[in-house]
């Protein structure tokens, strides 16, 4: 997969996933922005992308704070020049048994991360890739269609919003020859293969598919659709 040149902005880029998909952009070519709330972590993955070669920036910051988007967007374009690719991939997840043991500190915060959070990338890279015509995001939710997001409850809901986000966000896009799409992970967090996790990440933000709108399901190991 040939990224070479294209610049990639990752949100969550700390956790297991978010790190491999650092590393697999970076191994395709591309230049990555990595963004985390963890400093530590977000040092040990930009240490792994320069052992493999690549280039790398981090910004420590919050995904659910605007501030965070503004300064990665202006710091990409300050030192790379361009924004290519963006995935969104921060989220959190409440051990919430049921709606009235859900604290609502807990709600809110789930709803900041993973809802709001990929409004914020949508809205400030988008409309740069809008522009530039090129370009393509990948966002991330969970099983769409399972009983894992069934049992969820408030995590589901936060995860449902992923998706039509996406879906907006890929009619909004199509017109310039941008595309927007989704990842699904099984309820486990696929965390036991992350690396085919960050291959479907590049496929997606490669010129190998033509792909808009889609929710790739990824259950098990498997891509189902």
């Amino acid at each position: 997969m040939n990224l070479q040149g294209r610049v990639a902005l990752v949100t969550g880029a700390a956790p297991s996933i978010g790190r491999a998909v650092c590393l697999a952009l970076a191994r395709a070519g591309a230049s990555v922005i990595a963004i985390d709330l963890d400093r530590e972590a977000l040092d040990e993955t930009a240490a792994e992308v320069e052992a493999a070669g690549g280039r790398v920036e981090t910004v420590a910051g919050d995904a659910s704070r605007e501030a965070t988007f503004e300064y990665a967007v202006e710091h990409a374009l300050r030192t790379f020049g361009r924004i290519d690719i963006l995935v969104n991939h921060a989220a959190v997840e409440a051990p919430c048994a049921d709606f009235g043991g859900c604290p609502v500190a807990e709600f809110d915060r789930m709803m900041a991360v993973n809802v709001r959070g990929t409004f914020l990338g949508l809205k400030h890279v988008l409309p740069r890739l809008v522009e530039q015509r090129s370009g393509a995001i990948v966002n991330f939710s969970s099983a769409a269609d399972g009983d894992e997001d069934a049992a969820g409850g408030p995590y589901a809901a936060s995860r449902q919003a992923v998706l039509g986000l996406t879906r907006a966000a890929a009619v909004e896009a199509a017109p310039a020859g941008v595309r927007v799409n989704a990842i699904c992970l099984d309820g486990g967090g696929h965390s036991g293969c992350p690396d085919e996790v960050a291959e479907v990440v590049c496929f997606l933000a490669s010129p190998w598919t033509s792909a808009n709108g889609a929710v790739w399901s990824l259950e098990a190991g498997q891509l189902v659709s």
